[in-house]
């Protein structure tokens, strides 16, 4: 896959993990997130719908984001496909998950979280990313 498409993957991969481990730490804090572009944060981050098997979102996604990073450096680095169709399966699987996570958001909750927006902005950023990228690299062969 040539081209800038996994190195901005990458970088927005490094984003969501700096966004998810902010909220990471806060939860384990007990600290207040800050919410200073909308309000709503602390609903949707105290909700039912904030864990997922009694783990809180915010620890899943930093390993969300850092599986995303590793596959896409491991591909870039070895040009092994395997890497490759891990981080669109992963980047896959997120995309969807963000879907129903925004619905919860704006029809169960009634609330939304601004940190949660970044991360569902991120990953619909990959996603486009590696769908326009994977489609290029599958013309050139």
């Amino acid at each position: 896959m040539s081209g800038f498409w996994l190195p901005l993957v990458g970088l927005l991969a490094l984003l969501g993990f700096a966004d998810a481990f902010y909220l990471s730490l806060m939860h384990y804090q007990g600290s207040d997130v800050g919410c200073s572009v909308i309000t709503g944060c602390d609903a949707v981050l105290s909700s039912e719908y904030a864990y997922l098997l009694g783990i809180p979102l915010a620890y899943l996604g930093v390993l969300y984001y850092l599986s995303v990073l590793f596959s896409a450096v491991l591909y870039y680095q070895t040009d092994n496909r395997l890497f490759l169709k891990a981080s669109t399966l992963i980047v896959g699987g997120g995309f969807i998950f963000t879907l129903w996570l925004i619905y919860l958001q704006a029809v169960v909750i009634n609330a939304f979280c601004q940190f949660c927006l970044i991360s569902a902005l991120l990953t619909t950023l990959m996603a486009v990313l590696l769908t326009l990228g994977l489609r290029k690299y599958s013309l050139e062969d």
